[in-house]
């Protein structure tokens, strides 16, 4: 395949990729309308529920729409793999597709930890995922690696997530975490983002230490 052709299955893999985390962001936006009472007040600024009919807005059609945001959000992230799956057979060596990969990964174990508790086994088999084509990417150079590292940390700290509050194994997690955010930071003292997560984890560990 030519270069372009690479570029091309590349840049549909990001387009994907972007709307899969819109559609993340908005089904958490529309849980938390769920968690009011029902019948509520709605204030709809972003469109999400455009064409449900009154602003007093019943639960069961906010369910509905939250089930179809959800698959898809899915079905983009999914397709978003498939295309970064594609452009690393044509070049193995493109570690963007990887880190995007592992992003796309990372959104879906997100999306089914939203889930609840039930969804726990699951969605660590997906964050696992997205760690292994982060250590893939990491293993074929620095180019963007404080990205890689930062977005690893998060996903540890997001399977820390998910288990038992007093559990060993939330520590160990957030104290892996906190070593990548560390490791970030070195490569990229000026990353405000890193830096944040890096407060937020020590945070997390602080409550579970004391």
């Amino acid at each position: 395949m030519k270069p372009m052709s690479l570029l091309a299955v590349g840049q549909l893999g990001n387009t994907y990729l972007l709307h899969g985390e819109l559609k993340l962001k908005i089904s958490r936006e529309l849980r938390t309308r769920l968690s009011r009472r029902d019948p509520f007040y709605v204030n709809d600024h972003s469109g999400i529920l455009k064409g449900l009919g009154d602003q007093v807005i019943k639960k069961e059609k906010i369910a509905s729409v939250l089930v179809n945001v959800c698959e898809e959000c899915e079905e983009l992230l999914v397709e978003a793999g498939r295309k970064y799956r594609l452009a690393l057979s044509i070049d193995g060596n493109d570690v963007r597709a990887l880190y995007n990969w592992g992003l796309a990964l990372s959104f879906r174990a997100q999306l089914i930890a939203d889930i609840g508790p039930e969804a726990a086994y699951d969605a660590d088999k997906v964050f696992l995922a997205a760690i292994d084509k982060f250590d893939a990417m990491m293993s074929k150079g620095n180019v963007y690696a404080p990205d890689a590292l930062y977005r690893w940390g998060v996903v540890l700290q997001q399977r820390s997530r998910l288990r038992p509050t007093n559990s060993r194994e939330k520590v160990k997690l957030l104290q892996q975490a906190r070593r990548l955010y560390e490791d970030a930071l070195h490569m990229d003292s000026n990353n405000l983002q890193v830096r944040e997560a890096l407060l937020s984890c020590m945070s997390e560990l602080n409550h579970r230490l004391l």
